[in-house]
């Protein structure tokens, strides 16, 4: 009976270190990986369920434990080599910086990046002739064919940090106003300009008007749909049903009904109409005076109640005094109605 039969599958299986050197070819320089890789080029080896990069294996296996955030850095920049003496345990900081100092970087620095224009003896030149003084960034601008924030830039150290030659220091502005030293002047003039000549002066100055304050509830007070029809009926002419849509919204006709019973709480017109050439389907206003004989509006009706036990009171039409209703008529009839000062 075969030995491996006989043992459980835990037992059956190989250690990982055995499985991961066997895949490893060890030579006098970096021991490359020589099984499955990711697709950034890093080996790849399994570790149970889980799918590992094979340097971060090996640090591993030398005794260096990873802490959250520590990467495993390549010494001799090989992705396959997996040699302890080439790794270190480091932040994704110190793995940048020396994927920069290799030269390995995606953006390539100085005259390197297809997109520089200037080169790294111009830079030098151009901070020389800074240091000296009586120069600007706007002088040395034009002279290297760069603009005056650039310029400024290569001198103060914001780019082309790597190159030599002396680096201006970053000098704070000088407010205009209160002559105070601050890191961005424009937000500080502005808040010193406010202070010191005025509102109206600051906005004079800079061509720049405040909008007038809306109320809180400005959108409300805008005119009405009906106020609108209004003002449109007012010069007596026809208008068709275009424009009464424009003004009064979809509901046009709605609001021209409620300008003639004045139930939007205005004087009541007489608005006339009449089809379009003959066709029924369309149809023409205009305003030809004040409404004789509007329609009434509704008496809201007058609901009282029993003060002793809460139960409506049947109101007489006059819409006073409440109707006298006999005992056993009401809604209920085993339930006498009340009546208005009775208990």
């Amino acid at each position: 009976m075969d030995r491996a039969a006989e043992l459980c599958r835990a037992c059956r299986v190989r250690p990982p270190e055995e499985r991961f050197w066997e895949k490893v070819e060890k030579t006098d320089g970096c021991w490359n990986w020589t099984a499955a890789r990711f697709d950034d080029g890093y080996g790849a080896f399994r570790m149970g369920a889980q799918q590992c990069r094979a340097h971060r294996v090996s640090l591993m296996f030398s005794g260096v434990t990873l802490g959250p955030g520590q990467q495993a850095l390549h010494s001799c920049h090989n992705r396959l080599c997996v040699r302890p003496e080439h790794l270190r345990a480091g932040t994704h900081l110190e793995n940048m910086a020396d994927m920069r100092r290799a030269g390995r970087s995606a953006r390539p620095r100085g005259e390197a990046n297809a997109m520089a224009v200037l080169t790294a003896d111009q830079v030098v030149a151009m901070r020389e002739a800074y240091a000296l003084g009586g120069t600007s960034a706007a002088d040395l601008a034009p002279r290297f064919g760069i603009t005056t924030g650039a310029a400024a830039a290569v001198v103060t150290g914001r780019v082309w940090a790597h190159a030599g030659g002396p680096i201006a220091p970053r000098g704070a502005c000088r407010c205009r106003f209160c002559g105070a030293e601050v890191k961005t002047r424009s937000s500080h003039e502005k808040r010193c300009a406010r202070a010191t000549t005025g509102e109206r002066a600051f906005f004079a100055a800079n061509r720049k008007w405040p909008e007038p304050p809306r109320h809180r509830h400005w959108k409300q007070r805008e005119p009405s749909r009906c106020a609108r029809l209004r003002e449109l009926l007012a010069d007596g002419l026809w208008h068709d049903m275009k424009e009464l849509r424009h003004a009064g919204g979809w509901r046009y006709g709605a609001r021209l009904l409620s300008l003639r019973t004045g139930s939007d709480g205005e004087a009541s017109l007489l608005i006339e109409n009449r089809p379009v050439d003959g066709d029924s389907s369309h149809w023409e206003y205009r305003f030809t005076g004040p409404n004789p004989s509007p329609r009434p509006k509704p008496t809201p009706k007058v609901r009282r109640c029993c003060p002793s036990c809460g139960q409506r009171l049947r109101m007489s039409p006059d819409a006073t005094t409440p109707a006298p209703v006999a005992a056993g008529t009401g809604a209920n009839s085993s339930e006498p109605t009340h009546k208005e000062g009775q208990p």
